[in-house]
């Protein structure tokens, strides 16, 4: 009898061990992104072209503070720009507004985005503001911005380098935030953003920033786009209809 209980009692703790063991490991799986594994390029999903097909919805990496994407995790600001930060005022949000959300933020908000793929322009169509930005391949910036220099989304020419596509956008409004958390730029900002499949469900995205006047060199982010699930789409945005956010929006400096 006593044998019996000891077995019936050794069974038990160890359903009780293995039990606990995969409750720590959903725990701990909980949460985590699945790894990125690199797909052989000759395997890609291509367009007619033989260039990787990014045609489709992807959901995007939020980053609502550049800065915890940085090597380092420190934006080189210049002395200028180091002061701004410190009195950015959320309150001032442009997006609390309304305004465009401008091509930093959109591609670090928590909105996917639909790419549309030709030969000659990519197409960002992002359900934030329901916005977009168009990427001409072998394009040129005009030679007189002119109006340009006042667009939210600047002016984007791509090219692809191998199987990368390698986006240039200058004349971006100053008016906009590069995240949520308040970081700004003037309108020298110089964006240079890198699009490489990894897989056919992950596209990593590097965006590098160049502005003299609040930046004292350039710095880049690494993000991870992953694909949408077939059944997804890109839903309406109206920022105007039942806006109530500019009601609640009240100073908020910065504590020096």
């Amino acid at each position: 009898m006593k044998a019996i209980m000891t077995r019936r009692l050794l069974f038990a703790f160890t359903l009780i061990l293995f039990a606990s063991a995969i409750s720590n490991a959903q725990q701990g799986a909980r949460g985590q992104e699945p790894p990125i594994v690199r797909q052989d390029p000759k395997t890609l999903r291509r367009d007619a072209h033989g260039r990787p097909d990014l045609t489709g919805m992807w959901n995007i990496q939020y980053t609502p503070d550049i800065s915890t994407a940085v090597p380092g995790g420190k934006i080189p600001f210049t002395p200028y720009g180091q002061q701004r930060w410190k009195d950015v005022d959320t309150a001032k949000d442009p997006t609390g507004f309304c305004l465009p959300v401008g091509p930093s933020r959109a591609f670090t908000s928590p909105f996917p985005v639909y790419f549309l793929q030709t030969p000659n322009v990519i197409g960002a169509l992002f359900e934030y503001q329901t916005i977009w930005r168009m990427f001409y391949i072998g394009g040129k910036h005009p030679d007189d911005m002119g109006a340009y220099a006042a667009e939210f989304m600047g002016h984007s020419t791509a090219e692809w380098q191998g199987d990368i596509l390698v986006v240039d956008t200058i004349g971006i409004a100053e008016r906009s935030w590069l995240d949520t958390a308040g970081h700004e730029h003037s309108d020298k900002l110089h964006l240079t953003e890198r699009f490489e499949k990894i897989n056919d469900d992950t596209i990593q995205y590097t965006v590098t920033y160049e502005d003299p006047v609040f930046f004292s060199e350039p710095f880049s982010i690494t993000r991870h786009m992953r694909r949408g699930a077939a059944k997804d789409r890109i839903l309406p945005y109206t920022c105007t209809e039942n806006n109530v956010d500019t009601d609640h929006l009240v100073p908020s400096k910065r504590e020096q």
